[in-house]
Parts: structure tokens; C-alpha cells; sequence
């Protein structure tokens, strides 16, 4: 049996069911957790969210169609994803102001470490010192989704 949830396109294949005697709409069931294409190594339990109406079940006639989409999905390039980013250019202007002062010598590369959140849904990895990301992330403000609401305000979009 597999539980589609259609909101973020992972599915979950059930492996053991167990219904409450007391909660007539729970159940806690435990499931084989695949999200973009990537399997998740324990099994997964689901109990809270049981309920909701976000996930449909799919007959095992047409497993099969869930399968070639999860082939087409491992298909896709790996997502490399930056280790550092530019400093924004206010906290440049701070750090040369004050080697300045302090008679330090001035860097060269205004760079500073990037912190991702741990998520076991991650499926895109963060780049080893030295590795080229596939993805960057660069300052700025990037093309508004409402250009309307900055009309007449200078937008420097490179």
C-alpha cells in the first residue's frame, strides 16, 4: 500500500498500520519515506497527520507509475550548494573601517561562511572546501516578483 502526499510530491509506503481503539480518525502507521527522489534510510512514523486529507492512497495497479516518476526524479543533476557567500556590502564597509583604525591589513576576499539548517529531507549537498557549487547565492535584491511595486526606485539587477 503507498500513501501519495500531493502537496510536496513525496510518497510513503506503508509497512505496519495499527489503529487506536480510542481515536476513531488516527492511526499510527509507520512508512518507508521517499522525498524527491531520495529514500529515507529508517522508517518513518506517522500519527499526528494520520488524518488530514493531504494524502492519497494509490492502488497498487498504478504503483508502478509512481515508480518511473521516482527514475525520472534520481535522473536529474546533483545540486551542489555553496559553503560561503559575499559579504553584504554595509558589513564590508564596517571591516575596512575598522582595520583601518586598528592598522591591520585589509582583506582580500570579503567572504564569510554559509550555516545550513540539518534536515533529513535535504537532497542537495552543501560543497567540500575547494568544490565548485552548481547553485550561488550573491547579495543583492535579484529580479523583483512585483516589478510594479518598485516602480521608480533604482534597482541595480545584474
Amino acid at each position: 500500500m503507498t500513501f501519495c502526499q500531493v502537496s510536496c510530491g513525496a510518497f510513503f509506503l506503508a509497512m505496519m498500520v495499527f489503529p487506536k481503539a480510542l481515536e476513531r480518525r488516527r492511526v499510527r502507521v509507520w512508512v518507508e519515506k521517499t522525498f524527491r527522489g531520495k529514500k529515507s534510510e529508517k522508517l518513518t512514523e506517522i500519527y499526528r497527520t494520520s488524518y488530514k486529507p493531504d494524502y492519497k492512497l494509490i492502488p497498487k495497479n498504478e504503483e508502478h507509475k509512481l515508480l518511473a516518476a521516482l527514475e525520472e526524479i534520481k535522473k536529474a543533476p546533483e545540486v551542489v550548494l555553496p559553503n560561503s557567500i559575499e559579504m553584504p556590502p554595509l558589513m564590508k564597509k564596517f571591516i575596512v573601517k575598522d582595520h583601518e583604525k586598528k592598522g591591520l591589513e585589509l582583506m582580500k576576499e570579503f567572504t564569510m561562511p554559509l550555516s545550513y539548517n540539518p534536515s533529513p529531507n535535504r537532497v542537495a549537498r552543501i560543497a567540500k572546501p575547494g568544490e565548485k557549487p552548481t547553485v550561488q547565492f550573491t547579495m543583492g535584491l535579484g529580479t523583483p516578483a512585483s516589478p510594479s511595486l518598485y516602480k521608480g526606485v533604482p534597482l541595480n539587477t545584474q
